[in-house]
């Protein structure tokens, strides 16, 4: 059971019981690429990859025809990708054009999302360049979900973060519940985010459902059991000229008379997203069933916050702010970040503390780098 003095926790955001046995830390770019690679290849039901934006280069590409073998491999496997709209479409060759031809050919088991933050609409995203149109707003969760086991990260899927940027890589294995969690985030979020439709094919956005499988056929009727594999298409769509998002990228059937760059249906978007994600979020938060376990009572717990300001969801710095005020006298503060950006919110709540043994973590060539 949760300490009581932790009890302001599960009000706000849903608890899961864990054993400290079932997290494991990653420590290298390397290990945590090749931790993907293997579970994507052993992947017995499901596969879900939340990041910024995918690369690609030759690693990335790996990993894409890593999930087209295991689609082949296993008609049980379904795939869920959710990217930012802006990020994964910058450039000739981008995100969109790396994906688009496993979409084509495993429509019914590979869902392609782009998330579009409804604060950047016509005519602002016509007048400002594609690069500083992430500026913004931007889809920033990086969780990365095999099966019953999800890694936690800061880390994008791109060369850089499987060779040599360190981030944190937390690695939960075999909990159900919050792989449910995760994965049920992720349906909501492309839910209300564009889809990816396959090459060739026009018409009506695939529809968000329970499974996350959109209902296209396979691309010129090539039935499962004779998939072949794939090869990225020259032709594949990206984006055009000034910013604008590819035909190819349309709402779900749920919203599509909704959109998130529309100039005048903005705040019926945002009051519909964000009932939609709130809902799933407190069904969890209503939950609170301990996991069944037979190696022993929990020693952890797990309270997964979301933030998304265009959609008023600041859980993450609700609960964040309260952890700080919380605080017994003497605690230890540890901050562990890329870069010092406190934002006033949390240096006041500090500052009210003053009983609090601060100590910074940064890592000199993170705080460098750009990305």
């Amino acid at each position: 059971m949760l300490p009581k003095r932790w009890d302001f926790v599960s009000k706000l955001a849903p608890v899961f019981p864990a054993r400290s046995d079932q997290i494991k830390l990653l420590s290298q770019p390397n290990e945590f690429y090749s931790e993907l690679l293997g579970r994507i290849q052993n992947a017995k039901t499901r596969i879900v990859l939340t990041s910024l934006y995918m690369g690609t280069g030759p690693l990335e590409e790996k990993l894409v025809q890593t999930l087209q073998s295991t689609l082949l491999n296993n008609q049980a496997v379904n795939v869920r990708i959710l990217l930012d709209a802006n990020r994964g479409t910058r450039g000739e060759i981008n995100s969109q054009t790396l994906l688009t031809p496993i979409v084509s050919q495993f429509s019914q088991h590979c869902n392609v999302a782009f998330y579009h933050t409804p604060d950047l609409r016509w005519p602002l995203s016509s007048l400002l360049p594609h690069r500083y149109n992430e500026l913004v707003g931007l889809q920033h969760m990086k969780f990365y979900l095999i099966d019953n086991s999800v890694i936690i990260t800061g880390a994008n899927l791109s060369s850089d973060y499987f060779t040599n940027r360190q981030d944190r890589y937390i690695l939960i294995e075999d909990h159900r519940q919050l792989s449910d969690f995760f994965d049920d985030l992720s349906r909501v979020l492309s839910k209300i985010s564009f889809q990816l439709r396959p090459n060739g094919i026009s018409g009506e956005a695939p529809s968000s459902q329970s499974s996350g499988v959109s209902n296209y056929q396979n691309l010129e009727g090539t039935p499962s059991s004779s998939r072949s594999p794939i090869s990225r298409s020259e032709g594949a769509p990206s984006s055009s000229p000034g910013g604008s998002l590819s035909s190819s990228l349309v709402m779900s059937k749920e919203f599509e008379s909704l959109s998130p760059v529309s100039p005048t249906k903005r705040d019926e978007y945002v009051e519909r997203s964000r009932s939609l994600v709130m809902e799933m979020y407190n069904s969890y938060r209503n939950k609170q069933e301990p996991q069944p376990s037979d190696a022993g009572p929990p020693n952890t717990w797990l309270a997964p916050l979301i933030e998304c300001p265009p959609l008023s969801i600041a859980i993450d710095s609700t609960v964040t702010k309260q952890v700080i005020h919380h605080a017994l006298d003497g605690s230890s503060l540890h901050l562990g970040t890329g870069y010092f950006n406190l934002t006033q919110d949390y240096v006041r709540a500090i500052l009210a503390k003053p009983s609090l043994s601060l100590s910074l973590c940064a890592l000199l060539s993170a705080s460098l780098s750009i990305d």
